[in-house]
């Protein structure tokens, strides 16, 4: 049997080794959970190191970007100051373009004024001077019923008799009519152009030309005039006796030649129902005729011999053919061409 102090000694050396045994299991362990801590404290101190490396690129790109900032306010100050000059300046120029453009307006408005009269001035110009435009004054109904008159006292007794009506005509324009040449008169020429939706003219010339263009009835009274107005006048009587005498109207023409020395001549052209072409020309002393009567022929011999008949100017070259309304004067011009295709166009009309 154990005394009491073996079994003191005996629980002690139980407790010390029981002792022991626990702590090496716990050394164990705490040694296992410091290698853990170890690796975890590795682990923090790369990412520490890993977030002091970023955070040192976010300080300089921090910098980096207060600096640009600063340059850039300071270019915004300097831009805001040149925005509220130019402002200031748009402003200013506002105002001079509207007062500008009031004026502009007024000048305008007088421009469309002045252009509009002497828009006038051009069609008086031209209707004076210038074939085809001068046929709208000259041959409509208005004039030809003014000199009715001197039509009953061309073609007297004759009046029944179309052909002798005709003839009796033409030697009362050249019995009654003197050739002379014009005296010179104002021609207006004008170009346009659009201004703010307004046609204005751009451009304004004045030319003298040697031509004017007689009513019947200024050349009646004056009892003379040249080639233009010698044909206007035949033409204007024709057609009173086709339609105020003998109340049948037919086709007549005003033939506008160009001969091929550039001189310009004016005659009346009458095709007939057959085809044929009389050629009435009291300026140029010409009448188709058949011994000693008036008379019609085939349109190519006809202006054949009608070219040659001008042989000293070099024969014609060119034949305007207009053909005119009566009613109100206004015309369209039928042929254009040298004597063959003037013929080939009154063949084909018949």
């Amino acid at each position: 049997m154990f005394t009491s102090r073996e079994k003191v000694l005996v629980g002690i050396i139980v407790f010390l080794v029981v002792f022991q045994a626990l702590s090496l299991a716990e050394i164990n362990a705490l040694e296992k959970e410091n290698v853990e801590l170890k690796a975890r404290v590795d682990r923090l101190m790369r990412m520490a190191n890993s977030n002091i490396t970023y955070l040192q690129g976010l300080s300089y790109n921090y910098s980096v970007l207060k600096s640009k900032y600063s340059s850039l306010a300071a270019d915004y100050t300097k831009f805001r100051k040149a925005y509220s000059d130019l402002h200031s300046e748009y402003v200013d120029l506002k105002r001079k373009y509207n007062a500008l453009w009031a004026s502009d307006q007024k000048v305008l408005r007088t421009l469309s004024i002045l252009s509009g009269k002497l828009t006038i001035l051009y069609n008086e110009s031209i209707t004076n001077t210038l074939i085809p435009y001068a046929f709208k004054r000259t041959l409509n109904w208005y004039e030809i019923y003014l000199i009715r008159d001197k039509v009953y006292e061309a073609v007297g007794s004759d009046r029944g008799s179309f052909w002798l009506a005709i003839q009796d005509i033409y030697k009362w324009v050249i019995t009654h009519v003197k050739y002379v040449h014009d005296t010179p008169h104002l021609l207006v020429l004008v170009n346009y152009t659009v201004v703010n939706g307004k046609l204005v003219i751009s451009d304004l010339r004045f030319d003298w030309v040697r031509n004017y263009i007689q009513t019947p009835r200024e050349t009646i009274e004056l009892g003379q005039g040249d080639c233009d107005d010698m044909a206007v006048l035949t033409y204007a009587m024709i057609k009173y006796y086709m339609i105020g005498i003998r109340l049948h109207d037919q086709p007549l023409y005003i033939a506008k030649i160009i001969m091929n020395n550039g001189y310009a001549h004016m005659a009346v052209f009458l095709p007939t129902e057959n085809g044929t072409l009389t050629i009435i020309d009291p300026a140029g002393r010409y009448l188709t005729i058949y011994i000693s009567l008036m008379d019609s022929r085939n349109p190519l011999d006809e202006l054949f011999t009608y070219s040659n008949y001008w042989s000293s100017y070099g024969g014609i070259k060119t034949i305007y053919l207009y053909e005119i309304n009566v009613g109100d004067g206004s015309y369209r011009l039928v042929a254009l061409g040298d004597v063959f295709e003037i013929a080939e166009y009154i063949m084909s009309s018949e």
